[in-house]
C-alpha cells in the first residue's frame, strides 16, 4: 500500500502564540508546526472532568553517496559510521545510515500566559526545572547542536529530543487558553522515543506522564503530578502540592516544603525528606521500603505506619487528634518515620 501524506486540516494550524527560536530555521513543512486539536486517543489527557492532568490512579545498509546540496544534507564518515544531517524546525536532525535510526531535536517557547502544562511521552524521560534548578546534564544526540538562549518572554521553554527507526516521531503541541499540551505521535515509527526537558517559571502547574522512563523535577513551586509506568521519580525542592507515582520504580523526594504530598509505587522504595512539616503526607509501596524524614517542630501527627512484612520504626510525636495526617505503609518491606536529626 502506498503511503500518502494526509491533507492538511485548516483547523489544526500552528498556534500563533507559540514562539519559535529565532536562532534556528523554520520548517517548511506543515507537519512540524501543526498544533493538533486532540492528542492520541490512548493518551489524551484533556477529555472529561478528570483532575488536573487527567491521570487515573495506579492500581539497513549504508545510504548511497550524495553530493552536499546547499547545506540541506551532508554525508560524512565519522568513526566508521555514515550519518546524514539536515536542518529542521527548531533544531537539527541526524540519521544514522547504518542503523536507520533518526534523531531530531526541537525547541519551543510558550507565552507567559501559559500557567498549566500537561506532558505525555510514550517512551522516554521527562526533566522539569524551575528557575533556580541546576542543568540536567542531558546531551544532544551526536551531530546536533544545543539551542542557545532562553528568550525574554518569561514563559515555559521546551527542548524535545525525538528518535526512532525508519522515521523520527512527531512532536505534537497544542495551546488551549492557559494550558499547553505536549505529546509525541509515533505513528509507524519503530522504537519510538522522546525525551522532554522543560523550564518552568514560578507557580506553573504541571502533569507529566511517561509510559517507560524516568521523571525528574527540581525547584518547582506549583502543583505537580508525576507518573511513570516503569521508571524512577526524583523530585528535589518542591514547595507546591505533589503527587508522584510509579508502577515499577523508586520514588525519591528531597528537601521538600510541600503541605500535601502523595508518593506511591507498586514495586520499589519510597523515600521522602521534608524540610517543612507537612499537613498531609501519604507514602506507600506495594513491595519495598518506605522512609519518611520530618523536621522537629514540637507538634504531633495523626499517624498510620504499617508493614505487612518487615521492620517498623516510628519516633515522631503522635497525636490521634492532631489536624496533621501522616501515613506510611508497605505491604512487604521496612517502614520508618523519624525526625531528620536522628537519621
Amino acid at each position: 500500500m502506498s503511503d500518502h501524506a494526509p491533507e492538511s486540516d485548516p483547523t489544526l494550524e500552528s498556534d500563533p502564540t507559540l514562539e519559535s527560536d529565532p536562532t534556528l530555521e523554520s520548517d517548511p513543512t506543515p507537519a512540524a508546526t501543526a498544533a493538533h486539536a486532540t492528542l492520541d486517543d490512548a493518551t489524551d489527557p484533556v477529555d472529561g472532568p478528570a483532575p488536573f492532568g487527567g491521570f487515573d490512579p495506579l492500581p539497513g545498509g549504508p545510504a548511497p553517496r550524495r553530493r552536499p546540496r546547499g547545506g540541506r544534507a551532508l554525508a560524512f564518515a565519522l568513526g566508521g559510521v555514515l550519518a546524514v544531517v539536515f536542518t529542521v524546525f527548531g533544531g537539527l536532525a541526524v540519521v544514522d545510515a547504518t542503523s536507520g535510526r533518526g534523531h531530531h531535536v526541537e525547541r519551543r517557547a510558550f507565552p507567559a500566559a501559559v500557567t498549566h502544562v500537561v506532558v505525555h511521552t510514550p517512551s522516554g524521560d521527562v526533566h522539569l526545572r524551575g528557575p533556580d534548578a541546576e542543568p540536567t546534564g542531558t546531551r544532544e544526540p551526536t551531530g546536533t547542536r544545543e539551542p542557545t538562549g532562553t528568550g525574554g518572554n518569561g514563559g515555559v521553554r521546551l527542548i524535545a529530543r525525538l528518535s526512532g527507526v525508519v522515521k523520527v516521531p512527531e512532536l505534537v503541541v497544542r495551546v488551549d487558553g492557559d494550558t499547553a499540551y505536549i505529546t509525541t505521535r509515533c505513528g509507524t515509527t519503530w522504537d519510538c522515543s522522546s525525551d522532554y526537558d522543560l523550564e518552568l517559571p514560578p507557580g506553573v502547574t504541571v502533569a507529566a506522564d511517561t509510559s517507560a522512563g524516568d521523571v525528574a523535577a527540581e525547584g518547582l513551586g506549583g502543583e505537580v503530578r508525576l507518573r511513570t509506568s516503569s521508571g524512577d521519580v526524583t523530585v528535589v525542592r518542591p514547595s507546591g502540592e505533589l503527587d508522584a507515582a510509579s508502577g515499577s520504580g523508586d520514588i525519591r523526594i528531597r528537601e521538600a516544603r510541600t503541605g500535601r504530598l502523595h508518593a506511591s509505587t507498586s514495586s520499589g522504595d519510597v523515600r521522602v525528606d521534608q524540610l517543612a512539616a507537612p499537613d498531609d503526607l501519604d507514602a506507600h509501596s506495594g513491595s519495598g521500603d518506605v522512609r519518611v524524614l520530618l523536621p522537629v517542630d514540637g507538634e504531633g501527627y495523626a499517624t498510620e505506619v504499617t508493614t505487612g512484612s518487615g521492620d517498623r520504626t516510628v519516633n515522631v510525636q503522635k497525636d490521634p487528634a492532631a489536624p496533621r495526617r501522616l501515613r506510611a505503609t508497605t505491604s512487604s518491606g521496612d517502614v520508618s518515620v523519624i525526625y531528620r536529626d536522628s537519621d
